[in-house]
């Protein structure tokens, strides 16, 4: 019974995982996560679709950093193919 739970749990990590950011952007991750912000935040292990929480990203194009939902940024990601970064866009001002 012990050995089936265990399975039970292994099985709903490697899910998780599946769904992360990392697994389903891997290029966007590489090039966007701003790990000294997200401190101890692993990409791997969050969900690509939550809304719960805001990700620390860096701008490929002249390093600024800027906070968003994975849920909202994975929609520029899938979509547009862009980075999603606001400054970039002309959303926000410098």
């Amino acid at each position: 019974k012990i050995r089936l739970e265990q399975e039970k749990e292994k099985n709903a990590r490697l899910r998780n995982i599946e769904k992360s950011l990392a697994a389903q952007f891997p290029d966007r991750v590489d090039e966007l996560w701003d790990w000294e912000r997200n401190e101890d935040l692993n990409p791997a292990e969050i969900p690509a679709h939550s809304a719960n929480f805001e990700i620390w990203l860096k701008c490929p194009k002249d390093g600024h950093s800027w906070r968003k939902k994975p849920a909202e940024i994975v929609t520029s990601w899938g979509r547009s193919k862009t980075s999603g970064c606001p400054v970039c866009v002309g959303r926000t001002k410098k």
